[in-house]
């Protein structure tokens, strides 16, 4: 099942084809053995061609869905001029600067929620169509990405970036008076130092007002932890240990129209999870699941003007269960009405 389930991820993510490199296999050549649709066999007596086989069959069923656009809400960014930099860079903790992997972790809260998610460049996407932008550890600002994001957050989108951010420019020079550099205005603090922790030490946050959950709840950060002063921003959680105790860990400005939030530690899955739960309800971003999803279950929605496709794909070799509770739903294959728990097999 696993060609079938890997095929309509791409339809799921806004593919409207699915094709094959490549049809024949060759005879030589380094890629005599490449894969291909119709092997040296020269037949259709194949597990891959019958497999090739069901995914047209599938998709002949689909013809609706070409009308349809695949439309995020959410985007994340990931540069990769920002990896060399940080790569290059010799942080007082150099060893877990892991800056793809925060990535995953961040992107992750979204999976499991099924809220859709973008990936993008920080120079050149159009943003105007995200509610929300995740930046972790921009490090590395290029010309002209402190001025798009000022923009998106002034015309009334939400930004959250974290530590480690708005500190060298496109040529890899620190920004003189302090990171987060021209992110400043628009996340109202200003940055003294960035505490780096080791393996063994967590410092510990607490909520200082009703937000995502109950105030007073606290929360272990680790790795890096910046000391932060308000300049404009309201702390929503604050430090509670070591020289830096009563220290914002984490902040909120509002700037025009929209609001930009400030992660000043590295945060667990347990306190991602909470805060982009809550700011997904906050902000309203739609989700075709009621409740967090099963590792390995993804959903993914396409819509028209007038309806909208959800995927449910299992990329677990057991089955697994998710609720729907829109009592219009409707199978697409076999027009049957759809609701409450559905069960998705093996891939």
């Amino acid at each position: 099942g696993m060609h079938l389930l890997s095929s309509l991820q791409a339809v799921a993510h806004g593919a409207n084809s699915v094709q094959y490199f490549q049809w024949r296999q060759s005879r030589g050549g380094e890629e005599k053995f490449h894969g291909a649709v119709i092997s040296h066999a020269g037949h259709e007596n194949t597990r891959t061609f019958q497999e090739v086989t069901a995914v047209g069959d599938l998709l002949a069923q689909l013809q609706p869905l070409v009308k349809s656009i695949y439309q995020a809400e959410v985007a994340l960014i990931y540069d990769l001029q920002n990896e060399w930099a940080l790569d290059l860079a010799q942080l007082p903790r150099s060893v877990d600067k892991n800056y793809q992997e925060r990535c995953l972790v961040h992107y992750r809260q979204f999976w499991q929620q099924g809220v859709t998610v973008d990936v993008i460049n920080s120079t050149f996407s159009d943003l105007s169509n995200y509610k929300l932008l995740v930046a972790p550890m921009l490090y590395l600002l290029q010309e002209g990405v402190a001025e798009r994001l000022c923009d998106f957050v002034q015309a009334g989108g939400t930004l959250v970036t974290t530590y480690l951010s708005g500190v060298v420019d496109q040529s890899d020079l620190v920004f003189m008076g302090g990171s987060p550099g021209p992110l400043k205005e628009l996340l109202g603090i200003w940055i003294e130092e960035t505490d780096v922790l080791f393996d063994h030490h967590q410092q510990m946050i607490q909520l200082t007002q009703e937000t995502f959950v109950q105030a007073g709840a606290i929360y272990p950060v680790k790795q890096y932890a910046d000391i932060a002063h308000l300049q404009g921003a309201e702390a929503l959680a604050v430090y509670e240990e070591d020289f830096y105790a009563g220290s914002p860990a984490v902040t909120v400005n509002q700037f025009g129209r929209g609001q930009a939030y400030y992660l000043a530690a590295r945060h667990d899955d347990d306190f991602l999870a909470d805060f982009y739960g809550w700011l997904g309800r906050t902000i309203c971003l739609e989700t075709a699941s009621t409740q967090p999803l099963p590792l390995g279950v993804t959903v993914q929605v396409r819509a028209t003007a007038t309806e909208k496709f959800i995927f449910l794909l299992n990329f677990e070799s057991k089955p697994q269960s998710i609720r729907v509770d829109d009592p219009a739903t409707v199978d697409a294959l076999s027009g049957q009405a759809v609701n409450g728990e559905i069960l998705l097999d093996g891939y």
